[in-house]
């Protein structure tokens, strides 16, 4: 089989080229994560930091699998209890499980994240807002792929005496509850910043879209999210393993959709 290699744009050249576009928009994967804490972000540290004990069989499918990434398992086992019904009508109650299983991995790897993620915004060092906030600026428009608050916290950054970064992410003070202890989703249409498969900090309260902040409480947002995991509420999520999966959860939730 014949193999066509890609050839990769370097990122100055990237941006020379578009250098007289107007409004540029940036989408960011795992790899902006990574990029600052590769010992906490990337699939194997996950892994080897995950809590599997309200299943413990789980890592014998990760390793028959040969594999370290969530989001392949979760695809993995949805897929299968889509077959069995095919091919065993009757074994109903191990699709059921298949798919509950399914759900336990989402949850560990919520849980995961909230556990490794840095605990405060000054963990991270000056000179590294600087930096991520000087590949930021030029952008007009940001889409972001992660589930941490590495990018909520470098946009929060005003007082590094940089230049500004103007972004809105659409939260509010909620009209009716000024005093409430988070910000809700109100200004979709002002964006200019997204979290497109969820995050950390937007939880769904059934009525609004909900955000944890700092402001709000003097309380860090990470400290927040663990203690709302502790009480079994999990934020705005979509691990789904397969395109279809991830297009129908984006769908049933107003804020992703």
């Amino acid at each position: 089989m014949e193999v066509t290699l890609v050839q990769v744009m370097q990122y100055a050249a990237a941006m020379q080229s578009i250098s007289r576009v107007t409004n540029k928009y940036l989408l960011l994967g795992n790899g902006f994560s990574i990029a600052l804490k590769p010992d906490i972000f990337t699939y194997g540290s996950l892994y080897e930091n995950a809590d599997f004990s309200k299943a413990p069989y789980l890592p014998q499918i990760f390793d028959a699998l040969g594999t370290r990434d969530f989001e392949v398992i979760i695809k993995h086992l949805s897929d299968t209890a889509q077959i069995i019904e095919v091919y065993r009508p009757k074994l109903r109650k191990l699709a059921a499980k298949l798919r509950r299983d399914a759900e336990i991995v989402k949850d560990i790897l919520v849980e995961v994240i909230a556990s490794r993620h840095p605990d405060r915004p000054y963990d991270i060092s000056v000179d590294q807002y600087r930096s991520c906030r000087a590949f930021l600026r030029p952008f007009r428009s940001i889409y972001t792929l992660n589930y941490d608050v590495l990018l909520y916290w470098t946009l929060m950054h005003n007082d590094l005496e940089d230049e500004a970064i103007s972004h809105d992410d659409g939260f509010r003070h909620p009209i009716d509850n000024e005093d409430a202890p988070y910000v809700s989703w109100q200004q979709g249409s002002s964006a200019t910043v997204s979290y497109l498969h969820g995050a950390l900090h937007l939880f769904d309260r059934g009525t609004q879209i909900t955000k944890y902040t700092w402001s709000k409480t003097d309380m860090p947002i990470v400290e927040q999210v663990r203690d709302a995991l502790n009480d079994n509420k999990f934020p705005v999520f979509v691990a789904e393993g397969s395109s279809d999966s991830k297009v129908e959860r984006i769908l049933h939730n107003a804020y992703l959709h």
